[in-house]
C-alpha cells in the first residue's frame, strides 16, 4: 500500500488550485476589464480561497499572505464589478506566476535561484 505525504499532497493540491486560476485568466477575460463578468470574478475568488487553504495546509505562509492581499482586490470586484481596471486585472493575472514561484521555492528553496543567470550558488 502506498502512503502519501501530507505536505506533498498539500503542495500538489495548491498547484491544482493554481491551475484553476490559470485556466480562468487564460481565456483573456482579465485583459478586458469592461468585459469581466461576475461569474468569472466569483470563480476566481473560489479558486483563490482553495489556493490559500492548500497553502495553509502546506505551511506556505508567504503564499497565504499573498492570497490574503489579493483577496482584498477580488472582494472589491465582487462588490463593484465596474471598479475593474487594467491594474487590478493585471494583479489578478500576474498572481499565477508569483504564486507558482512561491510554491516552487517552498519545495526547493534553491530552485528559484538556480534559474536566475546572475545568481551563483
Amino acid at each position: 500500500m502506498l502512503t502519501s505525504h501530507p505536505l506533498a499532497d498539500s503542495v500538489a493540491s495548491a498547484m491544482d488550485a493554481l491551475a484553476k486560476i490559470e485556466d480562468i485568466v487564460a481565456d483573456g477575460c482579465f485583459n478586458h476589464p469592461d468585459e469581466l463578468t461576475q461569474d468569472k470574478i466569483l470563480t476566481y475568488a473560489l479558486a483563490l480561497l482553495r489556493v490559500r487553504e492548500c497553502a495553509g495546509m502546506a505551511g506556505m505562509e508567504r503564499l497565504m499572505n499573498a492570497c490574503d492581499a489579493l483577496a482584498v482586490t477580488v472582494s472589491r470586484l465582487i462588490d463593484d464589478r465596474t471598479s475593474a481596471c487594467h491594474a487590478k486585472c493585471a494583479a489578478l493575472t500576474q498572481f499565477v506566476t508569483h504564486a507558482r514561484e512561491m510554491i516552487l521555492a517552498s519545495t526547493n528553496p534553491t530552485a528559484i535561484f538556480s534559474s536566475l543567470p546572475h545568481v551563483r550558488q
